[in-house]
């Protein structure tokens, strides 16, 4: 995995790791996709869960993490159908994913219910369906 360990990943470290609240135990990577976030913070002590809708990606996911040692739990799952108790994670990253959903309200609620009280949502993304439909409707 190209990000993990490089320039890239100190940056996120800086950036993502003092938003992790004091005393979190457990965390949600949303779309972990090759899982180099659930890895970040798994190194970091926390348990982590890393999702995603892709079997593919979740089995690189396991493979990058059994390479570096790291226990993590992945899963199968529609981030729009979050399939965890309410209150189950003190910290929730996901990084380009919802602009990717049809629903993505769903996601936030989802996301909403499953984070403790105090907990933290970090979203990495941005409005890429706006620009592709924008494009395909000019042609």
């Amino acid at each position: 995995m190209k990000e993990y360990g490089g320039r890239l990943s100190g940056l996120y470290e800086e950036v993502i790791l003092p938003l992790v609240p004091s005393g979190a135990k457990f965390a949600l990577d949303l779309g972990t996709g090759a899982g180099f976030f659930a890895l970040l913070l798994a190194q970091k002590g926390l348990r982590v869960t890393g999702v995603d809708y892709s079997e593919a990606m979740l089995e690189q996911a396991r493979c990058n993490a059994r390479a570096r040692g790291l226990s993590i739990e992945f899963r199968q799952m529609d981030a729009q159908a979050l399939d965890f108790p309410d209150e189950s994670f003190d910290f929730v990253l996901s990084r380009n994913v919802t602009w990717t959903l049809p629903r993505p309200e769903l996601a936030y609620e989802g996301v909403a219910r499953v984070l403790k009280r105090g907990g933290v949502f970090v979203n990495i993304d941005a409005n890429y369906g706006r620009t592709f439909r924008v494009a395909d409707q000019a042609g």
